[in-house]
């Protein structure tokens, strides 16, 4: 399901409205609602995005965060999405503790990251009834408007402009020193993206994206069909 109805789809579209997007997963299934939901966010962000969720959405969510980020800063943070995912599925298994159905949901990064650690999922048998995917090109789409490889004060310029907002953090020059290595790994990891199978994956997916979205577009966003065997709307 393409939904173009969100008004811009940025970032914190996805963090401040909780309740309408626990209506889209429980209009996707309504045994996903039942489900716990599997939170992946876009570069930069760890699990601290979707707190606002865990209060109004509605639902359990399970939001691991990626080496460098939030609990993890520290850590070095991958540099391919085939490693993110495999970090973070022996946590997802962890906080599954035993239950072997679930929901998926990532936002840019986190859609082609959500992806990749669907198809891990699978193979250790956990049955994913429904993968969302918010504000992600399809798999098969190059990413061309890059920040890989800029000096860092075009880099955040980039950013910035890709990502229609500037943390207030960045301002500070000693904060963003801290940030930028994660911010660099996130967005080579993103616009570096290859997808590691040809197998189609076999999970019912629900595609998000903005209506006024300027880096996503919706013939981007209408590949993912490509990449999956099962219903895709």
């Amino acid at each position: 399901m393409r939904l173009d109805l969100i008004a811009d789809g940025g970032h914190y579209f996805a963090r401040d409205h909780a309740p309408e997007l626990a209506r889209v997963i429980s209009t996707a299934s309504v045994a996903a609602a039942r489900l716990p939901v599997v939170c992946l966010p876009h570069t930069g962000a760890g699990a601290s995005f979707f707190r606002p969720w865990q209060v109004d959405g509605g639902f359990e969510i399970i939001a691991p965060d990626l080496a460098g980020h939030d609990k993890r800063f520290g850590e070095p943070p991958h540099r391919t999405v085939a490693a993110a995912a495999a970090d973070l599925l022996p946590r997802v298994l962890s906080a599954l503790d035993g239950r072997d159905e679930a929901v998926l949901f990532g936002h840019c990064l986190g859609g082609t990251v959500a992806f990749e650690l669907a198809e891990l999922l699978q193979r250790h048998g956990v049955r994913l009834r429904h993968l969302i995917i918010s504000g992600t090109p399809g798999s098969t789409v190059p990413r061309l408007r890059r920040t890989t490889g800029l000096p860092d004060r075009e880099f955040l310029t980039r950013l910035e402009e890709l990502a229609g907002y500037r943390h207030p953090a960045l301002a500070d020059e000693e904060m963003a020193a801290l940030l930028l290595p994660v911010l660099r790994a996130d967005q080579e990891m993103y616009e570096d993206y290859r997808r590691t199978s040809v197998t189609p994956l076999d999970v019912p997916v629900t595609v998000l994206r903005g209506a006024a979205d300027g880096l996503v577009s919706a013939a981007d966003s209408a590949r993912w069909p490509r990449s999956c065997s099962a219903r895709t709307r």
